[in-house]
């Protein structure tokens, strides 16, 4: 089971509590192994920058999701380097992700490659926007 941000000892119990309420008390919950959870400000120039390259190369809007279905050191970028944490991938709705026959249709594999190099060449600009804007303060 995924867990939520800041999984902390008080919302494990309220976990616990409502599980029994609803029927559940035969199932123990343990903590076998976790990372801890982050989340980018959605305000930073590097987010800014990721969403207008993928409306250039997907020609729509992207979606911007707070959590990801996927885990990784992303806490550790973000809290100790003080890194922006942006996450883009490449599928579709029948990609099956995970799954003994997860696929991805070679244009999304294409189109993906294209708006990683797109996002890439303007990533040094993207964070001295932002250098700029904390200068200014």
């Amino acid at each position: 089971m995924r867990l939520f941000v800041s999984p902390t000892l008080s919302r494990i119990k309220r976990m616990k509590k409502h599980l029994i309420k609803h029927g559940f008390d035969d199932i123990k919950v343990t903590s076998v192994n976790g990372q801890k959870a982050y989340r980018s400000d959605f305000n930073h120039p590097f987010v800014a920058h990721v969403m207008k390259t993928a409306k250039e190369v997907y020609q729509h809007e992207a979606v911007l999701a707070p959590n990801s279905a996927g885990t990784g050191p992303m806490y550790e970028f973000g809290e100790y380097l003080k890194l922006p944490i942006v996450s883009t991938g490449v599928g579709w709705v029948e990609s099956k992700a995970h799954a003994p026959n997860e696929s991805i249709r070679l244009q999304d594999f294409e189109e993906g490659v294209v708006h990683m190099a797109h996002m890439l060449a303007g990533f040094a600009k993207a964070l001295q926007a932002e250098q700029e804007s904390v200068g200014s303060l």
